[in-house]
């Protein structure tokens, strides 16, 4: 009866918004003024055959893992579904690069085109004014920087000898054949629980010791619970690597995947052309 009753104080608070009066106690909590904002956002759409139907649902997944996560961090544990962004936040780059103020302004920016490569979506979204903390360059600088949720970090098993990453990885993962001068295998970092390893992920991190350069490398096995969806507010260009389509964002992010994998690779130290030569290299 409590859930009911819930329930139908939702509804009320979602049809006093409809008619812009206060809604009542339930908007307390983080979850539901949330939805209530995504109601009232969406509540003025035009959801004919003309509208922009693909940016709510590329935005509403990108929300559910988001929760997910938040779960997975309450419990201290890993549910499965969770890895995958437990991955992208460690990563700091494969995440939607833009930051509103607003949860539903967020849900209903534009999707200016889309791309589909199997398990990965990629989006280009309108760019929005915001403030210069919030856009992907910031986000790749902390990520650069060594910056990571602590809640994740604690999660983190980090092998420095690439000969033992066949023992953790449940694919086989492959390192890249050219690196630029001066870069070198640092490590790789898998994720893990009190109880395991996931064997479906991995990042592969590559530095140069005397520039500070940074080289970021992501492999998923390929299959429903590790696809993703990421995006970005700036350039996207469709490419071929090694007979597979590929999409580099903002000329610094390649990803591509294969029947054996999937792969992100990142660097805000080397330039187009060295980012694609290091992805042509794996084989």
């Amino acid at each position: 009866m409590k859930v009911k009753g819930n329930n139908d104080k939702f509804l009320r608070d979602i049809e006093a918004c409809e008619h812009g009066a206060a809604p009542g106690g339930l908007a307390g909590t983080e979850e539901n003024r949330e939805l209530l904002e995504l109601g009232q956002a969406l509540s003025d759409k035009d959801f004919s055959k003309y509208s922009n139907r693909s940016a709510v649902l590329f935005k509403v997944r990108a929300m559910n893992n988001k929760q997910e996560a938040n779960t997975m961090k309450n419990k201290r544990v890993f549910k499965r579904p969770a890895i995958a962004l437990s991955a992208v936040l460690a990563g700091g780059v494969l995440s939607i690069t833009i930051a509103q103020p607003s949860f539903a302004q967020d849900i209903v920016d534009k999707v200016l085109a889309s791309f589909n490569l199997g398990h990965i979506e990629v989006a280009q979204i309108e760019p929005q004014a915001q403030p210069t903390e919030s856009t992907g360059k910031q986000s790749y600088k902390a990520a650069k920087e060594g910056k990571q949720d602590p809640d994740i970090a604690e999660h983190i098993l980090s092998i420095k000898d690439t000969t033992k990453l066949a023992d953790y990885a449940d694919f086989l993962v492959k390192l890249p054949q050219y690196l630029p001068e001066g870069y070198a295998f640092d490590r790789a970092e898998f994720y893990r629980d009190v109880e395991e390893v996931s064997g479906k992920y991995v990042n592969l991190h590559f530095t140069n010791k005397e520039t500070k350069g940074s080289i970021y490398m992501q492999q998923r096995l390929p299959d429903e619970e590790s696809a993703f969806e990421t995006g970005t507010d700036g350039k996207i260009e469709e490419l071929q690597l090694n007979g597979v389509k590929a999409i580099l964002m903002d000329d610094r992010t390649l990803l591509w995947e294969t029947k054996d994998a999937l792969y992100s690779l990142s660097s805000g130290s080397v330039n187009r052309s060295e980012i694609i030569r290091i992805a042509e290299s794996i084989r």
